[in-house]
């Protein structure tokens, strides 16, 4: 029985604090699709890239612009990894 009674109060004092939080304008936002997007862009770059005349491949690999490329993308998954991506999405806590 107590048991009942604590979960009870659990259950509503939640809802009430959920919806004295979401009245002063704070909420819980998850960003979604974080994984798609780097497989899209590296996508497009691969895209663009098979486009080019052979000249303009060789230079860009003397240029390494594959290897930045690489590391931009990266720098961004480790952002993404420390902001907390999880599941290829996160959450983040919003004040408005």
């Amino acid at each position: 029985m107590p048991a009942f009674i604590v979960g009870l109060f659990l259950s509503l004092v939640g809802t009430f604090v959920g919806r004295v939080i979401a009245a002063l304008g704070m909420s819980l936002v998850t960003y979604q699709g974080v994984q798609l997007v780097f497989d899209k862009l590296r996508q497009l770059f691969e895209h663009y890239v098979a486009q080019l005349p052979a000249d303009w491949i060789g230079i860009m690999g003397l240029l390494k612009i594959g290897t930045c490329f690489s590391i931009l993308l990266s720098a961004m998954m480790l952002k993404a990894v420390i902001s907390g991506v999880n599941n290829g999405s996160f959450k983040k806590f919003v004040i408005k």
